[in-house]
């Protein structure tokens, strides 16, 4: 016999059941047929009947395994439907392996497509973002498309967290420095407040190259870096979207990023980099510059003096921005549904160049004309002549061509003169110095002879 329950009855064992532990009371008036049931339709194991033992055990009271064991397998059918695995599946969730063998079919038949609905980047971006867990449900030729969403997502997140909390810091420390009087806690103010924004700006950049890939909108990415001052990082955040699969829009981010630098070079700006004593990285040209430049000194000179000036950070106007957009770089996301493991995704297309291509097939459809092939002449093949080479000429041997014996010059007779003559002269009637007489002997002689020449 059957027994049939009623709604009102099913919610309140619905609720019993889901409580973390019974008390005396709900165990001595418990229908384990009922409870049975309803943990059954509900997908629950039928080891959860474990708990319900523990929890009744602490009153002496033993829960009835046979009636809650009919009214399990009655719930469990009602469970395994096609529709039910259709919801289970949609919703990422595993399949428990619970159902009988005669209706396990029809489960996994709906379970199947569920999970083919599920399997797709957005579902694995909001799990990311959401800090969901994956449960690994995806067949293979979705499931490398989907780890990487999921992967994004979750780095996104986690970004996203570390910017907030950087920005909560540096609120509280602009609120309270302009009411702190003591000279030495200001100046630490300062100085946390200065690696506060260093820190805002290195966190802020990561946020905007994930978002840029997750989002599939380089032109923003650009603008809020040219805002922001960077430099041109197409190529870097580009890198950043390989890692999931994702191909990048390097002219779209170009855009972005010369119209937010269009703004960021400015007095106001200037004064805000220079008075968080921030690296200027000489994105400015022209009279932009020379703007930024004065807004950067006063800044600069407002950090070495230790004062400090509640000046807002410059936000481009949201009216502004959206109508410095262009029509044809407004992105376009691209979700394939289904990709093999190997396979990345290629880079988007502009849908203008795009468009044109399809006009041009249609206007001239009939452009290129098949050429007729020619008739050539066979040409026949002439024989080969040997090479020969040539031959070298016979050495002749050079005539030797004697020496003639050079004719002797006469020699000069050799002309004397009379200041060699005397020289001469002199040299043989030179006082000899004995050999005992050293050089006492030889000054003595040089006095006398000069005494000679005097008279």
């Amino acid at each position: 016999m059957k027994r049939f329950f009623s709604p009102i009855l099913i919610l309140i064992l619905v609720a019993l059941a889901g409580c973390a532990s019974m008390s005396k009371k709900d165990c001595e008036n418990a229908d384990w047929q009922a409870i049975g049931y309803s943990e059954g339709s509900r997908g629950i194991h039928y080891s959860n009947l474990a708990k319900h033992r523990e929890s009744c055990g602490k009153y002496q009271i033993v829960p009835d395994d046979a009636a809650y064991q009919v009214g399990w397998e009655q719930g469990i059918r009602r469970y395994c439907t096609a529709d039910t695995g259709y919801r289970v599946g949609s919703a990422g969730q595993a399949y428990a392996n619970i159902c009988p063998q005669d209706v396990e079919a029809d489960f996994l038949s709906g379970w199947e497509q569920g999970v083919r609905q599920f399997c797709t980047p957005d579902n694995a971006l909001r799990l990311g973002l959401g800090g969901h867990r994956y449960n690994g449900v995806c067949p293979a030729d979705t499931a490398v498309l989907f780890q990487d969403y999921y992967r994004l997502g979750l780095d996104v997140r986690r970004a996203r967290g570390a910017h907030e909390g950087v920005e909560r810091q540096l609120e509280q420390i602009q609120r309270a420095l302009p009411a702190e009087q003591d000279v030495q806690n200001r100046r630490k103010m300062l100085h946390e407040l200065e690696r506060l924004r260093h820190e805002e700006e290195r966190s802020e950049a990561g946020v905007i190259a994930l978002e840029a890939c997750m989002n599939d909108d380089w032109y923003e990415a650009g603008l809020r870096d040219g805002e922001a001052g960077q430099t041109d990082r197409g190529w870097e955040i580009a890198n950043v979207c390989r890692n999931y699969g994702i191909g990048a829009d390097n002219q779209g981010y170009r855009e972005g990023w010369l119209q937010g630098v269009s703004y960021y070079c400015s007095y106001e700006s200037g004064l805000y980099v220079g008075q968080s004593n921030q690296t200027y990285l000489g994105v400015c040209s022209g009279y932009g510059h020379q703007q930024f430049w004065r807004g950067y000194e006063h800044g600069r000179a407002l950090f070495r003096a230790d004062r400090y000036e509640a000046h807002p950070k410059p936000v481009f106007p949201p009216a502004a921005r959206g109508a410095t957009r262009q029509p044809h770089m407004v992105p376009e996301r691209h979700k394939p549904e289904l990709r093999q493991p190997a396979v990345r995704r290629p880079a988007r297309v502009v849908p203008q160049v795009q468009r044109h291509m399809q006009q041009r097939e249609q206007v001239q459809p009939h452009r290129v004309q098949p050429v007729p092939e020619r008739s050539r002449a066979v040409r026949q093949p002439q024989p080969m002549l040997k090479r020969t080479q040539p031959q070298k000429p016979a050495a002749v041997r050079p005539v030797p061509v004697t020496k003639q014996a050079k004719p002797v010059k006469a020699q000069k007779p050799k002309v004397v003169s009379k200041k060699s003559e005397k020289k001469a002269a002199g040299d043989d009637h030179k006082p000899e110095l004995n050999k005992g007489e050293g050089m006492g002997g030889k000054i003595e002689s040089d006095k006398a002879r000069t005494f000679d020449r005097r008279f």
